[in-house]
């Protein structure tokens, strides 16, 4: 349908459209083929009514039953010949950090005229879920040093998870059970041990990287919509297309094609807010709406943005994965509801990455893209031949700690009141419960191990 476009909108429009035709033009690229390949309450909500979740992989065991996600295969081991995508993406300044989560889930009071009346949550079963990823463009887990464990009513109930994998995006899940249980709270406590660092890109480079005839398994996952990141929808395909006046988008290079989508995204969104849910006892999550509301609408949070981002480039054909992080520099006291200003910054912070791949050399290069940073720094797109801070390079990654490529794991897990990277699944399911959760960092102390690599 055809929108009418009046005074700096049109502009726009113009200006993108030269932009469009003077790449397409600047470039002679071959064309290369590819292959591609209301819930109920105790499911948090999304900002806006949409259809239901798709089905996702039970908690107990990741499948590929038509209808769901499929687990993937673990990557092929790298090859050791050398690849064109060595060197693209250097390591800066790093940091060890150690980022503590708290999910505290409680059963609610029910109070009236006279009485408060305490309630208990009672189950047969639970299996509960977090994010324990091995790494990003931009840090690197020290498995060794993950550790978990779930209490109830503060006993302690397993402190011995379980790893799965096989999730979209490289999404490896920690996992804890429970049985038998009858009680008041439970509480999820995970210590994640990382190496953060800034990133620096060799975007000159990165343009003599080509499409491939096939992404790598985990890509492939990183092309597929999800309940957010909805890339098939009619709004974001229309937006692209829009943007690309029809044209083929692998008429572009890769890396150039993600700088053109990430300039228009960043022009596109008027962000309001930073999409954090609170109550009186503090974090309970970030709402959400779908790429498709944000696309049509052109509003939306910091988070939402980002996750515009993301379906923006997967409907291009571009593999792209959300990465939620915690902002150390950004929490320079603990937070306290009463004094967190509604649209004021934020630890909680969202980025995209997308993939190049070396098909022959078995290789991924995760470059990051920070569409909310750009946005903030500026309304106005600089010209696409210029490097763009945060773009690939990245100088302030050091400080962020990744834990998650999701908002809510993908499988078939709740939580209570709002996306909050975390979920749980009980028989039979528990009833009028919430959730608060606590973000904490500290340095890790280096091993002697680690000094004497760092020495070698």
């Amino acid at each position: 349908m055809e929108r009418k476009r009046t005074g700096r909108g049109h502009i726009r429009a113009a200006a993108a459209a030269v932009v469009v035709a003077g790449v397409m033009a600047g470039l002679a690229v071959a064309e290369q083929p590819s292959r591609r390949g209301k819930p109920d309450q105790n499911q948090p909500q999304p900002a806006q009514p949409s259809p239901a979740q798709p089905a996702q992989p039970s908690p107990a065991q990741p499948t590929s039953q038509p209808g769901q996600p499929a687990a993937t295969q673990p990557a092929p081991s790298p090859s050791s010949q050398r690849s064109i995508l060595d060197g693209l993406l250097q390591r800066g300044r790093s940091r060890d950090w150690t980022l503590k989560v708290r999910v505290h889930v409680y059963a609610e009071a029910e109070t009236t005229s006279r009485t408060i009346n305490i309630r208990e949550m009672q189950f047969d079963t639970a299996a509960i879920v977090f994010p324990a990823n091995y790494g990003t463009a931009s840090s690197e887990l020290d498995q060794e040093r993950f550790k978990g464990e779930v209490r109830f009513d503060d006993r302690v109930v397993d402190d011995d998870p379980v790893f799965q994998e096989g999730y979209p995006c490289g999404t490896r899940l920690a996992r804890w059970e429970m049985l038998n249980k009858r009680g008041r709270e439970m509480t999820l406590l995970v210590e994640i041990p990382v190496t953060a660092w800034e990133t620096i890109f060799d975007e000159k480079g990165a343009e003599r990287v080509p499409w491939p005839g096939q992404w790598s398994p985990t890509a492939e996952t990183a092309l597929r919509p999800d309940t957010f990141v909805d890339a098939g929808s009619a709004e974001v395909k229309e937006l692209v297309d829009q943007w690309l006046e029809g044209n083929d988008p692998k008429k572009l290079k890769p890396v150039t094609l993600a700088k053109f989508l990430a300039g228009r995204v960043w022009e596109h969104v008027q962000v309001s807010g930073n999409g954090l849910e609170w109550s009186n006892l503090g974090f309970v999550g970030v709402n959400l709406q779908r790429a498709s509301l944000t696309a049509k609408s052109g509003r939306g949070s910091e988070h939402d943005m980002t996750v515009l981002l993301a379906a923006v480039y997967r409907a291009a054909g571009l593999p792209a994965r959300v990465v939620i992080g915690y902002d150390v520099s950004a929490k320079k006291e603990p937070e306290k509801f009463l004094k967190k200003e509604k649209d004021g910054p934020t630890s909680i912070r969202a980025w995209v990455e997308f993939c190049l791949y070396d098909e022959g050399a078995q290789k991924e290069l995760w470059v990051p893209v920070d569409v909310a940073r750009m946005r903030a720094s500026s309304s106005r797109v600089p010209a696409l031949q210029k490097p763009w801070k945060y773009f690939g390079t990245h100088d302030e990654l050091e400080n962020v700690i990744p834990f998650a490529f999701q908002y809510h794991p993908p499988t078939t897990v709740v939580a209570h009141g709002a996306y909050a990277f975390w979920g749980w699944q009980t028989t039979p399911k528990v009833q009028q419960v919430s959730q608060y959760l606590a973000f904490d960092a500290q340095t890790t102390p280096r091993r002697s191990s680690d000094r004497k690599r760092d020495r070698r």
